[in-house]
């Protein structure tokens, strides 16, 4: 594998599970515990490997690809600070990568290919394929 791109990606789904919504997320909450149980089969507690083996955070290391992460600021499904841990725990193992947050933009803002958040992530990946690709 040569690059990673990830467009607002679950990175660490017991964090994502046990983490307090935001305002903004706050109506998403039972929707995203809900999910990642049917996904995992149970709760963190009853089922931890699938959340652990589902976590491309835990599995963070020296050597891994050149990363960039786009993730909306106001994403109501999988929220931004998990975005910026991943973007944490590759800075410590010295792994390139580029966390690009599109401030108020939601969940999936690519669909809206002449929107803002689009626009900047075309832009975005083309820098970083030009790199990395």
């Amino acid at each position: 594998m040569r690059a990673v791109l990830a467009l607002h990606p679950p990175t660490d789904l017991v964090y994502e599970y046990e983490s307090e919504p935001s305002w903004r997320a706050a109506g998403m909450a039972d929707y995203r515990t809900q999910k990642l149980e049917t996904f995992t089969g149970g709760t963190p507690t009853d089922s931890p490997a699938p959340y652990r083996l589902a976590s491309p955070a835990a599995r963070v290391q020296q050597g891994a690809p050149p990363t960039l992460i786009l993730h909306g600021g106001r994403d109501q499904i999988v929220p931004v600070e998990a975005s910026q841990r991943l973007a944490g725990r590759l800075a410590a193992a010295r792994v390139p990568h580029r966390l690009v947050e599109i401030g108020y933009a939601d969940h999936a803002f690519e669909v809206s290919w002449g929107g803002f958040g689009s626009q900047i992530s075309r832009d975005a990946i083309a820098r970083f394929l030009s790199r990395y690709g």
